[in-house]
């Protein structure tokens, strides 16, 4: 977890942490990153998610720094509401770029911060669980957690 300026950069599972790192430096060219207490609460906020507080999450700020486009999907995930699945087409659909379909994939595969823009909860256009970086398996269980009527197909 990385907080910078009052919202939250960065969420990754431990598996993804290394990616989480070169991207921010990248983003911070030169940034001191320093191990603190949880930056405005988000680890407490993270745990009532986890207890099945599942609008915990809804108020966290963000500071993403994607491109235009980027920011455009990742907004539009977090009006997902929990429990509830979308397509990438139908994502594609949500931010007015309907045959951007693979562009939407892309940008869900690079969201910074897992959970809090769930991207987890976009599937593939037959319901299959498909390209979680967290894993398939984490996937089906977040979608199970928050209740989605079903927690898909993997295909992987």
């Amino acid at each position: 977890m990385v907080g910078a300026d009052d919202a939250l950069s960065a969420l990754a599972f431990p598996v993804e942490r290394a990616r989480m790192l070169r991207r921010l430096r990248s983003r911070y060219p030169g940034a001191v990153f320093e191990r603190r207490r949880a930056p405005d609460g988000y680890a407490t906020r993270l745990r009532a998610y986890f207890r099945g507080d599942l609008e915990a999450l809804d108020n966290i700020p963000v500071d993403c720094g994607g491109t235009p486009f980027e920011e455009q999907v990742w907004t539009a995930l977090r009006t997902i509401p929990p429990g509830t699945t979308l397509t990438y087409r139908k994502l594609a659909e949500l931010v007015r770029r309907p045959r951007a379909i693979r562009a939407v994939g892309r940008a869900n595969a690079v969201n910074p911060i897992c959970l809090v823009i769930p991207c987890h909860r976009i599937v593939g256009s037959d319901g299959d669980l498909t390209g979680y970086a967290g894993g398939i398996w984490r996937k089906r269980w977040l979608l199970a957690h928050e209740g989605a009527r079903h927690a898909g197909r993997s295909s992987a």
